[in-house]
């Protein structure tokens, strides 16, 4: 699996809070045998542990968190799909049964608790946890996007292959069928999403949304764009203030680690949106074209990038 870097088996690739645990070529590729990796997936968990490695990801924060949070995984770019195109495989995206995408992520997870200190008996500190913290992964379908891939989106070439890493939280699936109306749509959709219990409410950073083909193109043949949808969602997946105020995250974190967009505080009429920016809205194409689902990955931060390099 360490292919060309045999007599680089120590080398460190990144060091990992909370431990600051040395992540090598080496103990990165043993718990990707654990997690059941191909050696075409090795290069991918590399990517992925560098990703979370990055200072702007606050992985200390993540794992050492009384709450749920831990990192999602996202392949982007056509040398995704592979010879056998398993990255990109199409039903049942987010269950981790079987793919690439779930292996990675598996494997980074085994990263973060043999390696990072992520474990209960060391760091973690979560109250409840979440199933995802055993695995969370999936690929872009870029077969049946009506628009460039998401890795073109977020500034890389045409080319390239990533893994994005997310701090994520448990997911929430929006079913609507049975009509072909953009507008209906994105108001189930920011109905769905403007919930003031979770940590987009208060803290206003990247929001994922996970839509099947069959959601996509819905907005795609009304003419909308990524850009289109974003902004929607800025406007629309809002809660006036009074209504959040005392409940969630506020009247606990504000009182010692109130955001910017808390000083001063806002008139109980204000719309508050759950992302500070239309920026923040991560939209990606997944899963089988039957049936109308969008799946929102709530969270706490930023996404973070790194390039898949070729052994």
């Amino acid at each position: 699996m360490l292919g060309r870097k045999l007599g680089y088996e120590n080398e460190v690739i990144a060091t990992l809070p909370p431990s600051m645990g040395q992540a090598t070529w080496s103990n990165i590729a043993a718990n990707a045998v654990i997690a059941g990796c191909a050696p075409s997936d090795f290069m991918a968990v590399v990517a992925a542990v560098r990703a979370v490695a990055q200072p702007r990801f606050l992985l200390d924060q993540v794992i050492t968190t009384v709450h749920g949070l831990w990192p999602m995984v996202f392949l982007s770019g056509e040398p995704a799909l592979g010879p056998d195109r398993d990255w990109a495989r199409e039903g049942d995206a987010l269950s981790g049964s079987t793919g690439s995408a779930a292996r990675i992520a598996r494997a980074l997870s085994l990263v973060l608790r043999n390696i990072a200190g992520g474990s209960p008996e060391t760091f973690d500190a979560s109250t409840m946890g979440r199933p995802g913290k055993l695995m969370f992964g999936f690929a872009e379908n870029t077969t049946m996007s009506p628009w460039e891939p998401w890795q073109v989106r977020a500034g890389w070439a045409s080319g390239d292959c990533i893994a994005a890493t997310y701090a994520a939280d448990s997911t929430l699936c929006i079913a609507d069928m049975g009509h072909d109306d953009p507008d209906i749509l994105l108001s189930t959709i920011t109905d769905s999403i403007s919930i003031p219990g979770t940590y987009n409410a208060f803290f206003r950073k990247d929001l994922w949304l996970l839509m099947s083909p069959t959601h996509a193109w819905i907005f795609a043949e009304a003419g909308w764009s990524i850009a289109d949808i974003a902004q929607a969602i800025s406007e629309r997946a809002t809660q006036p203030y009074g209504r959040l105020r005392g409940r969630g995250l506020f009247g606990f974190i504000d009182t010692h680690q109130a955001p910017t967009w808390l000083r001063p505080e806002p008139g109980n009429t204000d719309l508050i949106s759950i992302v500070d920016d239309p920026r923040r809205v991560q939209i990606a194409v997944v899963g089988a074209p039957t049936g109308g689902y969008t799946t929102a990955v709530f969270g706490s931060g930023v996404t973070t990038t790194e390039k898949i390099e070729h052994e």
